[in-house]
């Protein structure tokens, strides 16, 4: 366990505003002694450590800064134990794992935001009364004490969706107007400071990241009311060619899943209007792009984007998390029984397809 001595004793001499010398003289020591523990080149004697502690009036655990210590290696435990749940998509199970941290560690910032982020991601819209409470009063009690940047926007982002999912549309507003500009992202400022492989690479995950926003974005539109199925099916075909532009060679690793979910959506539009030739058409894709994402997934090591744009990046299959037991395919097969598809039910094609799915499906194949 890490002891982080140096770094307290100079904050607690600070707030005290008093020289190493004072405390010295209070010790019985020379002052280099005092300066050599706050460079981190020594510690004081054991039996130093209780007079310190009662200068400043703290423990002899704070002052060592072993209850941090303690507290990151109990968080770190945390996230092994949810990264487990995570690949299986047990939203529920990591529900729990955070609630347990969030009662040993109520003021930390980092366990609310993951608290408050797997409420959302059971992915009820709109979300529940009980779900959109408790994330609301994390979010507000999180906005309220950090000043790490990317908690702050996380938060904002899952008050002003669940706000959005509500219909609670000035409460949303006034979370999306604490959001920054295209101008002044994190991913554009880096990109334009950092030179040589960072630069590249600062450029690279920016590209990828304001695609995979555009993409979204155009998709985001289908939601809207009056929305024509010609203009859902382009919404979803836009998404689609950025995530392309990307991956000239076809190796969209990462991207996969959304590919897939583009074409479900596709799929979905044209069965609304019952044209049956371009609904198996796109879920002819939707499957062929679940099947590619769930081999993907099954690699289970990283691997490098192989196109010039992305190149200096890589896609860890061991990172995601999602709110579906079993594979891609078994997420995507759930799709097959919705109802505006029933006009398909008797359709060869459309059952060959279903059973295609089901052969890569891995809960469907546990079950049978």
């Amino acid at each position: 366990m890490e002891i982080c001595l140096q770094h307290t004793l100079r904050s607690l001499r600070q707030k005290k505003n008093i020289t190493q010398e004072t405390l010295a003289q209070h010790l019985g020591i020379t002052s280099q002694s005092v300066g050599k523990w706050e460079r981190g080149e020594g510690y004081p004697d054991i039996t130093l450590l209780p007079a310190i502690a009662a200068y400043f009036d703290v423990t002899i655990d704070d002052l060592l800064d072993v209850g941090t210590a303690r507290k990151e290696e109990k968080f770190k435990a945390y996230q092994a134990e949810v990264h487990r749940y995570a690949h299986d998509g047990l939203v529920e199970e990591i529900i729990g794992v955070w609630e347990r941290a969030y009662h040993e560690f109520p003021n930390d910032c980092r366990i609310m935001n993951n608290l408050m982020r797997s409420i959302h991601a059971r992915g009820i819209y709109p979300t529940p009364d009980a779900d959109a409470e408790r994330i609301y009063s994390l979010g507000e009690k999180i906005l309220e004490n950090s000043t790490d940047q990317k908690i702050r926007d996380s938060a904002i982002y899952t008050l002003c969706w669940v706000h959005s999912s509500r219909r609670e549309k000035e409460e949303a507003l006034k979370y999306a107007e604490m959001g920054g500009s295209l101008l002044t992202t994190r991913e554009d400022l880096r990109s334009d400071v950092l030179e040589g492989e960072e630069g590249i690479k600062a450029c690279q995950e920016y590209l990828m990241e304001l695609l995979r926003t555009a993409g979204w974005t155009a998709i985001e539109m289908i939601t809207k009311d009056g929305v024509t199925t010609e203009e859902t099916v382009a919404a979803y075909q836009l998404g689609i060619d950025l995530f392309k532009l990307l991956h000239p060679d076809g190796c969209l690793i990462g991207h996969a899943w959304s590919i897939a979910m583009a074409y479900s959506g596709i799929a979905s539009a044209y069965a609304k209007v019952q044209d049956a030739e371009k609904t198996l058409e796109a879920l002819e894709q939707c499957v062929a792009w679940s099947i590619r994402d769930t081999e993907y997934m099954s690699n289970g090591e990283p691997i490098r984007y192989c196109t010039p744009l992305v190149n200096r990046l890589f896609f860890d299959p061991r990172s995601g998390e999602k709110n579906y037991t079993g594979n891609t395919c078994d997420c995507f097969l759930e799709h097959f029984s919705w109802v505006c598809f029933d006009f398909l039910r008797e359709d060869a094609r459309f059952l060959a397809l279903q059973n295609r799915m089901r052969e890569y499906a891995e809960e469907a194949n546990r079950n049978n």
